[in-house]
């Protein structure tokens, strides 16, 4: 998955943390996806069961 940023939260402090959300359709395998980015920096993924993700 890789997210990015609007043009109202284009920056983000050190020491701050911005949620996001979103909405998908699949078919098939439903594997959570092994890594994730933001901006093309990768993020730390720490696995929450029933595929939530922090």
């Amino acid at each position: 998955m890789t997210a990015r940023n609007l043009s109202h939260n284009a920056t983000i402090a050190p020491g701050t943390s911005v949620g996001i959300g979103f909405q998908a359709v699949h078919t098939g395998d439903t594997t959570a996806p092994g890594s994730y980015t933001l901006n093309g920096t990768a993020c730390a993924v720490s696995d929450l069961g029933a595929h939530q993700v922090r």
